[in-house]
């Protein structure tokens, strides 16, 4: 059952932002593989783009990958430079940050895993995070106010972040990978605890040579905007406000920069899929969408001029949800419209932790939207999904949205 409810107010902004973690193979028989076995290398960087926080430091120490014939493989005792402590906010539109290589077997692996350290000790380490100060935690973020609050990753230290999409390695070949992860997806502020999570959302850019890169401008002064959410999105086909979660499927994004530029890496399509949408949204701006000319890998161009709206003509959406097992759970809200460019596409999401006081509930930043008609996709796991198709957004006001599994 879903309620909701409509109060007067105006406020905010909406933001996205992404990881993007790449594995690059060249082909060779040298290295730790012997015997005549054919190896490939694996070198491993980590891009992402900005958030609503100052700073998000992860730390890895290790990664692991499964072989379908010799099975798991730690790689954290080659030649990766790990344990590495990152602010994931640094690396933006193409920017990473390199890890390290090693060789690996010729053949196919079923998975990769990223695993965190989970030590609640103080790092001994002589860096510094962007405030100037030593790093308090192996995980945290920085919030607008300069505070350093520290990020909990369940299982990060044991089984890890799990990417259960396979990869081949092929001797004298390459092979190029793109791990792209959704913050705003992925970071939850855990009810009544103030505790913060990682719950990692992450998918598998299969090269870096399909791209789409652009200029995002005002469409009436004609200078670049930045922190323009630019996304690509897949759409299954399906008709209109399918109840489908998986209908739209966003695959990788970024924020257009002080110019208005952006840079995205796209996975690969099968030759019967859709081009992609790529769509821009801007808190403040109607949204816009284009579908790409084919889905053959090379490199795209996509440029938006963005049309400025009245404070009438936006409205601010807040989402809450209740009835999950645990004060952790947390929700996946996506917020979806009908473009008349490009069918239905995603315009905002929000991961959303369960509320347990029903009087105090935990609400989502706030979402800017154009006034009108959206759908509303709920999901949370070992739940069944929610689907609102008619959700109006109206001109200079705030909506409420509290959804309930039960």
């Amino acid at each position: 059952m879903i309620r909701h409810r409509n109060s007067l107010a105006f406020t905010c902004v909406l933001i996205l932002m992404t990881l993007s973690l790449m594995s690059c193979t060249s082909g060779g028989t040298n290295g730790a593989n012997t015997g005549g076995t054919a190896t490939g290398t694996l070198a491993l960087s980590l891009m992402d783009n900005p958030s609503p926080y100052q700073a998000i430091y992860v730390t890895i120490n290790e990664v692991r990958v499964h072989h379908d014939v010799d099975g798991w493989e730690t790689l954290s005792n080659l030649d990766l430079n790990l344990p590495q402590t990152i602010n994931l906010l640094q690396l933006v539109n193409g920017t990473m940050a390199y890890l390290g290589s090693t060789e690996l077997a010729a053949g196919h692996y079923s998975q990769m895993r990223l695993i965190l350290e989970d030590n609640e000790q103080t790092p001994q380490t002589a860096d510094l995070n962007i405030l100037g100060n030593p790093h308090p935690y192996f995980n945290y973020l920085i919030d607008p106010d300069d505070e350093e609050i520290p990020l909990k990753i369940p299982s990060g230290g044991n089984t890890g972040i799990k990417l259960v999409k396979g990869f081949d390695i092929k001797a004298e070949r390459a092979t190029e990978l793109v791990l792209d992860f959704d913050a705003l997806k992925s970071v939850v502020q855990a009810g009544k605890s103030g505790k913060w999570i990682l719950k990692p959302t992450i998918k598998v850019v299969e090269t870096v040579t399909n791209s789409v890169a652009g200029k995002v401008i005002d469409a009436a002064e004609g200078q670049g905007l930045e922190g323009a959410m630019v996304s690509a999105q897949k759409n299954d086909g399906a008709p209109e406000f399918s109840s489908e979660v998986d209908q739209v499927t966003v695959e990788a994004g970024t924020e257009s920069d002080a110019q208005g530029d952006y840079f995205i890496y796209l996975p690969l399509l099968a030759p019967a899929e859709d081009p992609y949408r790529i769509v821009a949204t801007k808190a403040g701006y109607e949204t816009a969408c284009q579908q790409l000319p084919s889905n053959e890998t090379m490199a795209y161009t996509a440029d938006f001029g963005l049309t400025a709206l009245t404070g009438e003509e936006i409205g601010i959406l807040f989402v809450s949800v209740k009835g999950l097992t645990n004060e952790s759970d947390s929700a996946l809200f996506s917020i979806r419209q009908i473009h008349s460019d490009c069918g239905v596409i995603e315009v905002g999401s929000r991961s959303v932790a369960n509320t347990t006081d029903e009087q105090n509930p935990i609400y989502s930043s706030a979402i800017t939207l154009p006034a009108g008609v959206y759908q509303i996709v709920i999901s949370a796991e070992g739940q069944v999904t929610h689907f609102d198709p008619l959700v109006d957004i109206t001109g200079g006001q705030e909506l409420k949205y509290d959804a309930a599994f039960e």
